[in-house]
């Protein structure tokens, strides 16, 4: 007879059966095939059924034919309480035709009572079979469970995580994250054996490609790469690809990890940006200087002439030509520093029509000869508070960029009136401007713009033109200008029909006559007082030596700091006044000067001059804000003013 293994605990058994003797004989022949067994005995369906609601048991045991029961009630009695115990039927009378049948409905096995030398074996077999069982359902179920936790952490993270096969070409898992990276779906993913690598942009499949065969071979790729979405939209995506290796040591399949860094990208680029801005910013300040020191010796010596009488009318008409090309030139200086020193508007009373039709034929040829220009028509003057160079660098960056939109031509209409009282302040200034706003409005038969795009036209660096072609920092320099002018800008485009921004400054409230004429205005002369003059621009040097001396005024000049600081040590007695650029070679900048010069002599008046526009001057040589301080290219008359107020003690 087969013997049982030997648990570590003996077998519980519920045994149906209602002949004693049977009962007996089947307990005693598996006692005697050697395992240990606690059975508990049932004679009837009551006491069957209640053993089954009391407890679990290892194995049930059950006659077939009984006085007040049935096998096949007690078989579905059990699987009720218990799906998975085992069931084996001890019968003599089950029959062969029975007993399949018994086995279909979920009985492990059956004994006959004239063969019990076969028990022990089919118990053991039941036992272990029903061990192999649970043992295979806790597998499965710590598989599923893994695999649940697995699909949810997956879904849960923004990144996307996808399983490759061993070559890299089909992606055989992919979590819902992919869609919103690619605008597809896993199940698209999924169903074409080509679907991640057909997202890939163009260009960069051959890099995509050679990382996966560097997989393939057993190392890691880390590779950046762009997507296309189906409206076309690209996403910068950072790949790290890993290899599943098998016992062998080969590759088995790949899985892989992909951030989008779309936004670090773009941050990137933004910050490349504002360091070529930065560099030309430094580079402006420089060209700025230097320009603003020809364009003082210009406008100085112009100054000097417009006094002269009896000049032929054409010199004259060649003066006003010399001055409006030199006042334009200072304005276009101040217009590179706009970005790269944060310059603070320098406002004057002016009539807007003017303002533009002086600009108007410097902005023509720029546009080209497909563009119609349409100037502006007004009934009366509209004079508004603004900085001239500001004002031309918004109407030169919107006609620039009208002229895009227009790239087989068009019309570009520019108009000037007088807003409503009722206009809607846009402007977020506290306040409303007491004398009302002046509208300038650009309209342009272009392109148009999107819906979706309008929104985002003056964010810094934002662009919708091809990289290289724009810098995204056109329009969002107007937005700048017209808030520090304390206007607004309204905007209304429609597709294909073109684009009309209108601007609305406020009006000025001092008229015509609020503007000082410093060339009319007398300004009493020097009375002998001695001035140190430090310049190392020798025709600026002696253009202002040349106006001080004509004034009145005794000048000491030096061409630098080091001699200054000597000049003063021989004659520091006589002198009253330093007159200085900041500015200078050989290590000692007009600042430098200026400080040790107070240091002996805190009470003396120092006025400084230079190329540099004052924010820019005050950040780059720590220039005071309570200093006084003349801008290059500054007027004769205005220079004279300011000299004359310092060495009266009155603050310039």
């Amino acid at each position: 007879m087969e013997t049982l293994a030997h648990s570590q605990r003996p077998l519980s058994i519920l045994h149906l059966e209602d002949n004693e003797r049977d009962r007996l004989l089947i307990q005693e022949t598996l006692r005697d095939a050697g395992q240990a067994c606690e059975f508990r005995s049932a004679a009837s369906r009551a006491e069957f059924e209640s053993a089954l609601e009391s407890r679990k048991f290892d194995l049930v045991i059950s006659d077939y034919s009984m006085t007040d029961y049935d096998g096949n009630a007690a078989l579905r009695a059990t699987r009720r309480a218990d799906a998975d115990v085992p069931f084996l039927f001890v019968s003599g009378t089950i029959g062969e035709e029975r007993a399949v049948e018994s086995l279909r409905n979920g009985a492990t096995d059956y004994v006959l009572k004239d063969n019990l030398a076969r028990l022990a074996p089919a118990v053991s077999r039941a036992i272990r079979e029903a061990e192999e069982l649970r043992l295979r359902r806790a597998s499965d179920q710590a598989r599923h469970d893994a695999e649940s936790r697995f699909r949810e952490m997956a879904s849960a993270i923004e990144d996307v995580f996808r399983v490759c096969s061993a070559d890299g070409g089909r992606v055989t898992y992919v979590n819902v994250a992919c869609e919103r990276l690619l605008g597809r779906s896993a199940a698209e993913i999924l169903s074409d054996p080509g679907g991640w690598f057909a997202t890939i942009h163009p260009d960069d499949r051959a890099r995509a490609n050679e990382a996966i065969r560097n997989v393939v071979r057993g190392g890691c790729s880390r590779i950046e790469y762009r997507v296309v979405r189906p409206g076309g939209s690209v996403r910068h995506v950072e790949d790290r690809i890993y290899p599943v290796k098998g016992p062998g040591g080969n590759t088995e399949r790949m899985v892989a990890v992909s951030v989008d860094c779309t936004e670090r990208k773009e941050k990137e680029a933004q910050l490349i940006e504002s360091q070529r801005m930065e560099a030309v910013g430094q580079l402006a300040g420089g060209i700025a200087h230097d320009f603003n020191n020809l364009i003082t010796i210009i406008k100085g010596h112009l100054e000097m002439l417009e006094g002269r009488h009896g000049l032929p009318p054409s010199v004259c008409d060649a003066h006003r030509q010399i001055a409006a090309a030199s006042d334009r030139a200072a304005s276009l200086t101040r217009q590179l520093l706009q970005f790269s020193s944060g310059q603070v508007p320098h406002p004057q009373t002016m009539d807007l029509a003017e303002a533009i039709r002086k600009l108007l034929p410097q902005l023509r040829p720029a546009l080209g000869s497909e563009i119609e220009v349409i100037e502006p028509t007004v009934e009366e003057p509209l004079e508004v508070e603004a900085d001239s160079g500001m004002l031309d660098q918004v109407l030169t960056n919107l006609a620039f960029n009208a002229r895009d939109a227009m790239r087989t031509g068009g019309r570009l209409t520019i108009g000037i009136s007088k807003a409503p009282r009722d206009v809607r302040d846009n402007s977020g200034q506290p306040g409303r401007a007491a004398e009302g706003y002046a509208c300038l409005s650009v309209r342009d038969t272009g392109t148009g713009i999107a819906p979706e795009v309008l929104p985002r036209i003056f964010e810094p660096f934002f662009t919708t033109k091809p990289v290289g072609k724009g810098s995204g920092l056109g329009l969002s320099s107007v937005f700048g200008i017209v808030k520090q002018h304390k206007g607004w800008i309204d905007v209304r485009s429609e597709i294909g029909r073109g684009t009309t921004f209108e601007i609305y400054i406020p009006l000025s409230s001092k008229g015509s006559s609020g503007v000082h004429d410093f060339k009319s205005a007398h300004t009493r002369g020097g009375a002998g007082e001695t001035i140190l003059l430090v310049e190392d621009e020798a025709p600026v040097r002696a253009l202002v030596q040349a106006v001080l001396e004509l004034e009145g005024y005794r000048v000491i000049a030096a061409s630098d700091g080091h001699t200054a600081l000597d000049l003063w040590a021989a004659r520091k007695c006589e002198i009253q006044m330093l007159l200085t650029d900041i500015v200078m070679p050989g290590g000692l900048t007009g600042v430098d000067v200026a400080n040790r010069i107070l240091a002996e002599r805190p009470e003396i008046p120092v006025l400084y001059t230079s190329g540099y526009a004052p924010e820019y001057a005050r950040k780059r040589f720590r220039v005071g804000p309570e200093v006084n301080f003349l801008e290059k290219p500054f007027e004769i008359a205005q220079f004279r003013r300011v000299v004359r107020q310092l060495l009266d003690g009155v603050p310039a």
